[in-house]
């Protein structure tokens, strides 16, 4: 479950370059350098965005350096920061436009929910749980992480959607949030398990 006090849904106004945050590890099952080609798509195009990566560590530093020079080879740095992590992410979430994980594979990804409670529309891999609870066109979209045309495509279809379109995508995320992910529904769904 999502504390959906500590992260609370306030409405949202697009900002004019508008800011895609990812919280997640820069390493290979997060998919930065997949993620990297869809952004020179992106860039190619002259889509405006802003991404901000939160997940530097030293212990993944050799692929941290690999992100970092095809950032500077496709000369994508207005584009993208490499951030470290974060210990005061609701404010990064309340801060953003978008949320994105292009990762490989999740589990329960907690970062989504948290972005969702916030009520941010996700833009995430087509993988494991993810669209259980992004629903495509509703409260984000969908794309496969192997196929960077298709990433490119799914987040321009988000960047392109209507401030109201925009709007109704903020609020239904955090609805899906409250019907999906508050502490009575975990604790009702547990009772229903045990007492079954």
């Amino acid at each position: 479950f999502v504390d959906l006090n500590q992260f609370y849904y306030n409405p949202h106004t697009r900002t004019q370059v508008p800011l895609i945050v990812i919280a997640a590890s820069i390493w290979p099952p997060k998919n930065t350098l997949g993620f990297i080609e869809a952004l020179r798509i992106l860039a190619l195009k002259d889509v405006v965005f802003k991404v901000r990566w939160y997940g530097y560590s030293e212990a993944n530093e050799e692929y941290f350096k690999l992100a970092q020079a095809k950032i500077d080879e496709y000369q994508l740095s207005e584009y993208i920061e490499l951030l470290p992590k974060t210990k005061h992410i609701q404010e990064v979430y309340r801060q953003s436009d978008y949320f994105c994980l292009p990762s490989f594979y999740e589990g329960v990804p907690n970062v989504i929910a948290e972005a969702m409670s916030t009520g941010r529309p996700i833009l995430c891999s087509n993988v494991c749980d993810n669209p259980r609870y992004v629903i495509e066109g509703v409260n984000g979209y969908l794309f496969d992480p192997n196929n960077p045309e298709d990433m490119a495509e799914q987040i321009l279809k988000g960047l392109s959607v209507s401030d109201q379109v925009y709007s109704q995508m903020c609020q239904e995320s955090r609805k899906r949030a409250e019907e999906m992910l508050s502490m009575d529904t975990f604790i009702n769904k547990y009772i229903e398990i045990i007492e079954g």
